[in-house]
Order: structure tokens, then C-alpha cells, then sequence
């Protein structure tokens, strides 16, 4: 049936919604990118340039109706489940359960991010300063550098 509009597809919304999150929300970049690339493939029936910018757009719309919405709505979930821990909380401290109250404090910071990142402290020759590193790679990094400084001498 040749000048019938394509359904939209979940595949072909997940796509557009990677690239808006990826490469760019400007809906110019993203008409164009997908205009040429589904007439590469096929997927349109016509040659029509406006089709192919309302069929575009038909995702755009969809992926922002989709996935672009949540973001305001997070924030909202993030709140109701903080009220739901804190009540968590406080029930167990009421009944003197320390451990799944701790538990609880461990789930709430690792929502919130306020869990420290763990530190290793690595002393060296490089430069004669004393460094400290937060993670594996640049403990890694500072590793190799020590290495290097050794071969040199």
C-alpha cells in the first residue's frame, strides 16, 4: 500500500531516543539524520520530503511524550520514595530495629547520593607529592606512572 503512513514502532522510538540523549535534542539534527538514514533503509514509501519530516517529527513527539517527560516525574518518585524510607525509618527505630533502620539510612544515602567514594592513598616519588586517588583506574594510572619514573632512573 504505497502513501500509507508507517505505525510508529517502539524499535524505531528507542532510536530516536538514543540519539536525542546521546547526540542531539535539536529536532533540524534529528530530522535530518533520520530522514536520510530510513530512506537508506527503506522505510519510506515516497520520495517526499515533508512526509519524511512529519513522520520524524511523529517520533520526536513520541520519544518526548515517552521518555523526556520522566524527568520532571523523577524527581516527584524520588520524593514519595523518601517519605516512604523515612516512614521505613522510623518504624524501625520505633520497635528498636537497629540493623533494618541502619538499612534503611544505607538505602537513603545511596538515593541521594551522599555515599563517599572510597579513597586509597598512594604514596610515591612523582614530583615528591603525596596523592591521593579515588578509584581503581587512577590508582591504576598513578601505578603506571610509577613505572615509568622508575625505568627512568
Amino acid at each position: 500500500m504505497a502513501g500509507q503512513p508507517q505505525p510508529i514502532t517502539y524499535e524505531k522510538i528507542r532510536e530516536v531516543y538514543k540519539f536525542m540523549n546521546s547526540v542531539s535534542k535539536q529536532r533540524k539534527e534529528v530530522v535530518h539524520f533520520f530522514s536520510k538514514k530510513w530512506s537508506d533503509e527503506g522505510y519510506f514509501s515516497t520520495d517526499n520530503e515533508l512526509s519524511k519530516q512529519r513522520t520524524v517529527d511523529n517520533y520526536i513527539r513520541k520519544v518526548k511524550q515517552t521518555y523526556l517527560n520522566y524527568e520532571s516525574e523523577i524527581e516527584t518518585e524520588k520524593g514519595r520514595q523518601l517519605a516512604r524510607l523515612d516512614d521505613l525509618y522510623a518504624k524501625n527505630i520505633k520497635i528498636q530495629d537497629y540493623k533494618a533502620a541502619l538499612g534503611v539510612l544505607r538505602e537513603i544515602n545511596d538515593m541521594l547520593g551522599l555515599k563517599a567514594p572510597t579513597k586509597q592513598e598512594i604514596t610515591g616519588n612523582i614530583s615528591g607529592t603525596k596523592v591521593i586517588v579515588e578509584n581503581k583506574e587512577q590508582a591504576d594510572l598513578i601505578e603506571q606512572l610509577k613505572k615509568k619514573e622508575s625505568e627512568g632512573n
